[in-house]
């Protein structure tokens, strides 16, 4: 009787690596495992929770975020992505936006540094993952 056990560690990559250094998903192994005790992540249709669980390179890997975002259409062409959207909560319906460049002013919202007003500097653009945008105060930190 033969049994069908995990992936070799030569032919499988742990989610962890697939999730943070394939795609991006997360910047570090404690975000991965916030994902996947969320319970979003599901490996051949199973959720798996573990973070060291191997995928092979013919398993399916889904993330379910339908019920974490929602995507809103703007009638305005001059909204991009990254610009924040004033809404009107009466009529739902977009009242005005403000664009995101360099030189704009932004509020940290979390982490150390949280809640306080910054000058947008630079911002780097990583392909398939999440953008660092690099920030300034009045004493030039």
């Amino acid at each position: 009787m033969t049994l069908c056990g995990l992936h070799k560690p030569r032919e499988s990559l742990t989610l962890v690596i697939f999730l943070r250094n394939r795609l991006k998903h997360a910047l570090t192994k404690k975000e991965v495992q916030s994902i996947l005790m969320q319970r979003l992540v599901k490996v051949d249709g199973k959720v798996r929770t573990d973070t060291t669980y191997p995928s092979g390179f013919m398993d399916v890997i889904s993330i379910d975020t339908k019920s974490r975002n929602c995507t809103l259409r703007y009638p305005d062409s001059l909204v991009k992505a990254n610009d924040t959207v004033k809404l009107d909560l009466e009529t739902g319906k977009m009242a005005d936006f403000i664009k995101f460049d360099i030189g704009d002013v932004a509020i940290i919202t979390c982490g150390r540094n949280m809640d306080c007003v910054r000058v947008i500097t630079h911002r780097e653009k990583h392909h398939g993952g999440f953008d660092i945008v690099h920030v300034k105060d009045a004493l030039d930190h």
